[in-house]
């Protein structure tokens, strides 16, 4: 009676347990015992309402919505989405945790994403429209902001009698805090919409290491270029330029020759984008979201100390263009602010693959 009792009993249990409801997600890991279950839960890619996340316990679970893709990829894939940025909501004020990635990795081998070129026809439609104008809004503040605080009547208000020359340093500083603190602010700002590109050298880089299709890529540049135009034709009459005898903040060589301007400028733009692959690197993984744009501004003001007194720091195409136009000084050295971040982007992604991302190729 005994033993019919013990066989009976896993048949009540199962009777007990009601089986949970199927779900459109697959459930990798295992449970080692009944306090320390960890799954990871990958949604249906087709399933606009799928979920992705971490399950540990009650006080450590995440659960993200992921947006629609053509095909089921991996966990770590689908923390980015289309436009390039993790898919971790600001809004929670933290992503996923460090000892949640030790876990799954004793689970799930945690290799680099493969991503593929995509075209990216795909991508038309409302959420590739408020992207683009993310990204314009953000280069107009860019222009009007950052490049407003290089502006010839802040050297004037510091300047005492024959002090403008010690005083430049100072001027200096004050611009790469500017455009340091200012980009990291616009970055953050747009990262949900967009991933807070606001310079076409990011958004090719994004597209050589296949984290933002074509399609996106040239929509996103036009819509930088737009709002970089429209920044600088607000700052250029609301400031008053025009009746400026020196009109600052544009970017020009005087001292060194084109092409030294030019490597500057593309070891500079190489500096810039390998800090943003680094701060979104799936396999470092995520820290708080405001720390990233910190980092990226953090790069941005180290840049133009360095490179203030040889070209004005652009390491932005937009940038180092518009404003230019705008004020009537373009010429033949814009060329180089158009071409040389292009170049030191294409140069920073496989460097960064290759050489700073162990295991990429494998």
């Amino acid at each position: 009676m005994h033993e019919e009792a013990a066989h009976a009993e896993p048949a009540d249990l199962e009777n007990q347990v009601p089986a949970e409801p199927s779900e459109t997600s697959d459930v990798v890991g295992n449970s080692h015992n009944s306090n320390a279950s960890l799954g990871v839960i990958v949604g249906n890619s087709h399933n606009s309402n799928a979920s992705l996340g971490v399950v540990g316990n009650s006080n450590a679970s995440l659960g993200e919505k992921s947006r629609e893709t053509e095909e089921d990829v991996p966990f770590e894939m689908l923390k980015y989405d289309k436009s390039g940025h993790s898919n971790t909501s600001p809004s929670q004020g933290k992503s996923m945790p460090a000892s949640d990635y030790a876990d799954v990795e004793n689970s799930v081998e945690i290799k680099t994403p493969k991503r593929k070129w995509k075209l990216g026809f795909s991508d038309l439609g409302m959420d590739l429209v408020r992207a683009c104008f993310a990204e314009a809004l953000g280069t107009f503040f860019l222009i009007l902001i950052c490049v407003g605080c290089a502006n010839s009547r802040v050297l004037d208000s510091l300047s005492t009698a024959n002090a403008t020359v010690h005083l430049q340093p100072t001027y200096y500083l004050a611009i790469a805090f500017g455009f340091g603190i200012g980009i990291g602010g616009i970055v953050h700002i747009l990262s949900e919409a967009s991933g807070g590109h606001v310079n076409p050298a990011v958004s090719f880089a994004l597209f050589l290491d296949k984290r933002i299709s074509f399609v996106c890529l040239i929509f996103y540049v036009i819509s930088q270029f737009l709002g970089g135009f429209a920044g600088a034709g607000v700052l250029y009459g609301m400031g008053n330029h025009s009746d400026l005898d020196d009109i600052y903040g544009g970017n020009a060589y005087d001292s060194i020759e084109w092409y030294q301007a030019f490597l500057f400028e593309m070891f500079g733009t190489m500096f810039l984008v390998l800090t943003i692959l680094a701060t979104i690197n799936e396999k470092r993984g995520y820290v708080q979201s405001y720390l990233q744009p910190f980092a990226i501004g953090l790069a941005i003001f180290i840049m133009h100390i360095w490179l203030i007194p040889y070209t004005n720091c652009g390491i932005n195409p937009v940038r180092g263009t518009v404003w230019n136009i705008v004020i009537g000084v373009a010429g033949d050295q814009s060329l180089v602010f158009l071409f040389a971040p292009l170049v030191g982007a294409g140069f920073a992604v496989p460097i960064f693959n290759y050489i700073f991302n162990p295991g990429y190729c494998s």
